[in-house]
């Protein structure tokens, strides 16, 4: 098989990213009892839970309305998952092919 060239290969790896990127937006949240007696929600973050004691929930679920008029209120000035994925992506660095050299004169 032939080697594959640079280009060939970050377009390679960008096709799988974007297909596990995919794979994570169709997942569904899914809730566990952790260790210590609270409530985890997978699913929201791409790698850690959201985890709250019982009490915590129920005082965030009791103020719901509250948090979406907040959350209304300043959706100008909130970020989102999109945005940060495309900051990202625009502030990745392909590395160069061509190699610098420096002479030490003695």
């Amino acid at each position: 098989m032939a080697e594959l060239t640079l280009q060939e290969q970050i377009a390679k790896l960008t096709a799988e990213n974007n297909a596990l990127k995919a794979d994570k937006a169709d997942r569904k949240l899914s809730f566990k009892v952790s260790e210590k007696g609270a409530v985890s929600v997978y699913g929201l973050s791409a790698r850690f839970p959201v985890s709250l004691y019982g009490s915590q929930w129920d005082t965030l679920i009791a103020n719901v309305p509250a948090l979406k008029a907040f959350i209304d209120a300043n959706r100008a000035r909130l970020s989102t998952i999109e945005q940060k994925r495309a900051a990202v992506a625009a502030a990745t660095v392909v590395p160069s092919t061509t190699v610098a050299s420096t002479e030490v004169k003695a």
